[in-house]
């Protein structure tokens, strides 16, 4: 997905990665999932040829876009049901943590892609709170609500940014003002677009903000909508959690 082009299409790029194992140019770990990697000499001779290329910017471009299709995808993995593979998963996204940092740092340099990197930081977001790199997810999501555009606003890149920032300001931050602000504008556009996956997960942010503001008269409304909203689309550990925290 990244090596391939209009000149060199993805049984080439296989056919070479193969060549390269071959004659231990590149270093190959195919205990579960296959990965490739570079020795720290070969990557600093391979990223000067790239920049000698002048193609340096298309790969990059397309190295942001695989990452982005990735955590979209297992994003959308994560409004279904709980599967045994879960776990896994969650070790695998953990593992490219590189990868997505490089892709953000190049979609927000001078010369990168910024729509890009606001749809890849959206994506992003859940990453980081999964393996509780708050402060780097409150970075990212901030950096990429700065760089949105009109044609991005109230649509549901918007809506991870707000969620991602509530979350991880209201945890770094001391509950402050801005934590609630983004966690209800994100219910707000979450409830535009009738996603009512992010409705459950927002409302359940939400109760937690309010409790820990002392808003408890406003906890009782988050719960009793959050458990209506998981029934009308079946979430059983939706439904659970807002249960308890009804009672």
């Amino acid at each position: 997905a990244v090596a391939s082009d209009a000149s060199l299409d993805a049984g080439a790029v296989v056919e070479a990665l193969e060549q390269l194992v071959a004659k231990s140019l590149v270093q190959a770990d195919t205990l579960g999932a296959p990965r490739y990697r570079l020795l720290d000499t070969m990557r600093a001779y391979a990223r000067s040829k790239l920049a000698e290329s002048a193609e340096a910017p298309a790969a990059a471009r397309r190295h942001a876009v695989f990452f982005r299709t990735f955590l979209e995808q297992t994003r959308a993995e994560r409004t279904q049901a709980t599967s045994p593979r879960d776990g896994d998963r969650r070790l695998e996204r953990a593992s490219l943590l590189g990868n997505v940092r490089a892709a953000l740092d190049w979609c927000f340099a001078e010369t990168g892609d910024r729509a890009l990197g606001v749809q890849l930081a959206a994506a992003a977001a859940a990453l980081f709170i999964e393996v509780s790199l708050l402060d780097e997810c409150r970075r990212w999501t901030e950096r990429a609500l700065g760089a949105i555009d009109a044609s991005q606003r109230g649509t549901r890149f918007e809506m991870e940014l707000r969620a991602g920032l509530g979350h991880s300001l209201m945890l770094t931050s001391r509950n402050s003002e801005e934590a609630g602000a983004a966690l209800e504008r994100g219910l707000e556009i979450a409830t535009a677009l009738d996603d009512r996956f992010n409705q459950v997960r927002l409302l359940n942010r939400l109760h937690l903000y309010y409790r820990r503001i002392g808003e408890i008269r406003r906890t009782l409304d988050a719960a009793q909508r959050m458990e209506r909203v998981a029934a009308e689309i079946g979430d059983p550990v939706g439904r659970a959690a807002a249960h308890m925290l009804l009672g």
